[in-house]
Order: C-alpha cells, then sequence, then structure tokens
C-alpha cells in the first residue's frame, strides 16, 4: 500500500490556486450585452413614461384653465345677459303702468 503525504499535494495544490486566483483578480465581470439592453431600454423606457406623464399632466392643466376661462366667459355672458332682460322687463313694466297725466 503506498501512503500519501498530504504535504505532498498540499503545497503543490496550494501553489495552483494561489496562480489561478491571482490570474484572475485583474479581471472584471461584464454583464452580456442583452442584459445591458434591456437595462438600457428599461431606463429609457422609465424615461419616456416621466415625459408622457409630465406631458399628460401639463395637457390637463392646460386644458382646466382654458375650461376655467370658458367657465368665466360664459358666467360672464350669462350675468350681462340677465342684467340687459331684466333692464327690459323694468322698461316694460313702466310702459304697462297707467301714466297720472292723463
Amino acid at each position: 500500500m503506498m501512503k500519501i503525504k498530504i504535504k505532498a499535494l498540499a503545497v503543490p495544490m496550494f501553489v495552483a490556486l494561489s496562480l489561478v486566483f491571482g490570474a484572475c483578480a485583474e479581471q472584471t465581470i461584464e454583464a452580456p450585452d442583452a442584459i445591458d439592453g434591456a437595462v438600457e431600454e428599461g431606463v429609457e423606457g422609465i424615461e419616456q413614461g416621466a415625459e408622457d406623464t409630465g406631458n399628460a399632466v401639463e395637457d390637463g392643466l392646460k386644458g382646466l384653465e382654458k375650461d376655467t376661462e370658458d367657465a368665466a366667459d360664459a358666467a360672464q355672458d350669462g350675468i350681462k345677459e340677465g342684467l340687459e332682460d331684466t333692464g327690459n322687463a323694468i322698461e316694460d313694466l313702466g310702459d304697462e303702468i297707467p301714466s297720472s297725466e292723463n
């Protein structure tokens, strides 16, 4: 039976592993292009979504401002019309009242 000395295996194994890990230590791991592309597309999608949301909010505010202006114009027109109608009703009422000069 052959006796194997642990020291005889451990030292060369340690040297070999040191060389392998030493050679790999300078290298960096890069993500595959597919992952880089997916991340980039995801970021671009988020940016586009944020821009679209901003545009939608801006359009909504413009629409709200326009609706407010339209409502104010309609109210102003309604008040003018109401005053004219009131003035006309008062004139008509004055025409119906008999004059005391007869």
